[in-house]
């Protein structure tokens, strides 16, 4: 009995709770634990893609560098859908000014965002649109250009503006205006400023009205020259059209209106007319034609008219 009671006792000692060790009594890891461990773990991941990206981001540039065509010349630099206006000059010397800002790597965003720059500082730009690079390592331009609308006589030659007034590049000579191809503005008093900054005064935005105006009517090709160098006693600008034998005293600006001045569509059938009846002419076959109170008038011109006029001085 006793043999048997002190194997029952050990027995009973090993089944005891406190002998017992399971799962449920192993130590737990508290909540601030767990959020190291895993804190952990999500920085050696952020490392490793890093490095992974950093490793492959070199293999790219590698590759995309053993595909270039060399450096970008002019010829590789397409203005997309460029005005037919835009003469060969003009889109060269554009393309020349991207070309010169770009490297050679696909992969060279800051060459890109350097030539929108400097093409965006040059006046016959209104707006950059996008420059990029192409699969076949081409530029390709996407922009607005400033319009040239008409040619204006200074003391040094003549400059070209656009619809705004804004100055052009470029100072041309009287023999180069036939090649311009677009109305001459003379008389104008005041000075331009810097290439790419709007000319002002009275006078010339006159003379930006008549070219607007008078835009696609054969009449205009009639034209050598609108003059805006004359004032009536108020010190108004008064417009003269000068032809190659006469002249039209067409009279205030086109936004001036005056119960005795008629409006731009009045003088336009009036001149129509005074060319209908003499054949074609809208000066009347070398005169003086005044269009005054919805009436026209015809004086001789005087000799000093009787040469081609609007491609010298008058000052």
């Amino acid at each position: 009995m006793a043999w048997w009671r002190r194997d029952h006792q050990r027995a009973g000692r090993s089944a005891s709770p406190r002998g017992k060790r399971t799962a449920d009594t192993l130590p737990t890891k508290t909540p601030h634990a767990r959020r190291i461990a895993l804190g952990g773990t999500a920085a050696l991941a952020l490392v490793v893609c890093g490095s992974a990206w950093h490793a492959a981001e070199i293999q790219l540039r590698r590759y995309a560098h053993h595909l270039d065509h060399g450096p970008i010349i002019w010829r590789d630099v397409k203005l997309i859908d460029a005005p037919t206006w835009m003469g060969d000059s003009v889109r060269r010397d554009l393309q020349e000014v991207v070309a010169s800002q770009c490297g050679v790597g696909r992969l060279d965003q800051a060459s890109l965002a350097a030539a929108a720059h400097a093409l965006d500082s040059i006046a016959w730009t209104q707006s950059i649109h996008q420059v990029r690079r192409t699969a076949d390592g081409k530029i390709h331009v996407e922009a607005r250009y400033r319009q040239p609308v008409a040619a204006v006589e200074t003391r040094n030659g003549y400059r070209i503006i656009d619809g705004q007034a804004v100055l052009l590049p470029g100072r041309y000579e009287a023999r180069s205006l036939p090649g311009l191809g677009m109305p001459l503005i003379v008389g104008v008093r005041s000075t331009p400023g810097s290439t790419g900054s709007p000319w002002l005064g009275p006078d010339l935005a006159a003379g930006i009205e008549l070219v607007r105006i008078l835009e696609g009517d054969p009449m205009l090709s009639q034209i050598t020259a609108i003059d805006v160098g004359h004032r009536d006693p108020r010190h108004r600008v008064h417009v003269v059209l000068r032809t190659a034998h006469g002249q039209v005293r067409w009279g205030l600006p086109p936004s001036t209106s005056y119960p005795i001045e008629p409006d731009a569509g009045v003088k336009r059938q009036l001149l129509r007319r005074v060319a209908a009846e003499h054949g074609g002419r809208i000066d009347g076959g070398g005169r003086v034609v005044d269009i005054y109170d919805g009436a026209i008038y015809l004086h001789p011109a005087p000799p000093a008219l009787a040469v081609p006029a609007g491609y010298t001085s008058s000052r």
